[in-house]
């Protein structure tokens, strides 16, 4: 590599530049500083070594396209937060908060990394634009009368198979990509238990089976004709039979994360807690699972009225 130096103000300044260039240079990401970059040179550079090992690689790449269209042109290190704002009004035109939040995010990260990593610029300007709030999470789960009439649908569309799919996403909480990643051999019948060996927060998580859930991959595996190998994966989830089985039950407003909502929710009036929610349904942060709180609450007041009854005896009334 070519000698380099800089001029720092203090010893501390320059044995950190000193450390993180050595660390570029080692893991190879080091590259020779023009003094010129674009945001755009910045996205592809970004898109070429960093993308391809995030799981979400494919929706952060065409985020970061939308943004080298909107200020793609611009000198990198003299990028003000006002072009970054005025980008950001432009793409929350016709998307909610939360998508908005998921773009800024792309690039925010594509600056940290040129930032801390490549050492193209000095600063990050994504964090100095205003952020817009993200919404409370949605919280739609299906009524006892739709969860039958979903059932009922998804075996008349999609046979066995897609009702099996549907009543271990409410039995267990599990996202729809954990359940088709599922692999015979991540079942632990033994432990009544799967194995969750890639999840949306990259970590291995184990799932526990009720007694239904059980039954219902029992009497999956029974379908099959022949012994599945254990690499091979339990489910095929077809979309179109998903969607066609939720129309046919004349349910509206309903995707398939909402199984999960319904898992948590169902939890929540049986007195799961808000912590109990989250460690079955995987969240790392509790905050995630606050929207169902006010369904706790309403157990709770069941429980308190319950130690009311019995110590007086007396119930109140409207």
């Amino acid at each position: 590599y070519p000698l380099m130096s800089k001029t720092f103000g203090s010893k501390r300044a320059a044995t950190a530049w000193a450390t993180r260039t050595e660390q570029a240079l080692v893991t190879g990401a080091w590259a020779p500083d023009t003094g010129r970059h674009t945001v755009g040179d910045l996205i592809d550079r970004y898109t070429q070594k960093i993308l391809p090992g995030k799981k979400t690689g494919r929706q952060q790449a065409q985020r970061l396209e939308v943004w080298r269209g909107l200020i793609g042109q611009y000198e990198a290190k003299l990028l003000q937060p006002s072009h970054i704002a005025q980008a950001r009004d432009e793409i929350a035109v016709g998307r909610g908060p939360g998508t908005v939040v998921l773009y800024l995010s792309a690039l925010s990260h594509v600056f940290t990394v040129a930032r801390k990593d490549w050492q193209l610029v000095d600063r990050n300007p994504v964090k100095l634009v205003t952020w817009p709030k993200k919404p409370r999470g949605r919280v739609r789960f299906l009524s006892d009368e739709e969860r039958v009439a979903l059932l009922a649908a998804c075996e008349a569309a999609g046979g066995q198979q897609l009702r099996s799919i549907v009543l271990i996403a409410i039995l267990t909480g599990m996202r729809r990509g954990e359940i088709t990643g599922l692999r015979w051999s991540d079942w632990d019948r033994t432990r009544r238990r799967l194995i969750l060996t890639e999840t949306k927060n990259n970590e291995r998580r184990q799932v526990p089976l009720v007694a239904t859930a059980i039954q219902v991959l029992e009497a999956w595996l029974q379908n099959q004709r022949v012994t599945p190998h254990p690499t091979r994966y339990i489910f095929r989830f077809s979309e179109y039979r998903w969607y066609k089985a939720v129309r046919s039950a004349s349910i509206t407003d309903f995707h398939f994360h909402d199984l999960r909502h319904t898992a948590a929710s169902y939890l929540a009036m049986t007195g799961a807690t808000t912590r109990e929610i989250g460690e079955i349904l995987g969240h790392k942060q509790l905050a995630m699972v606050q929207r169902y709180s006010h369904l706790t609450l309403d157990h709770s007041g069941e429980v308190l009225q319950r130690m009311d009854d019995s110590m007086f005896g007396t119930r109140a009334t409207d």
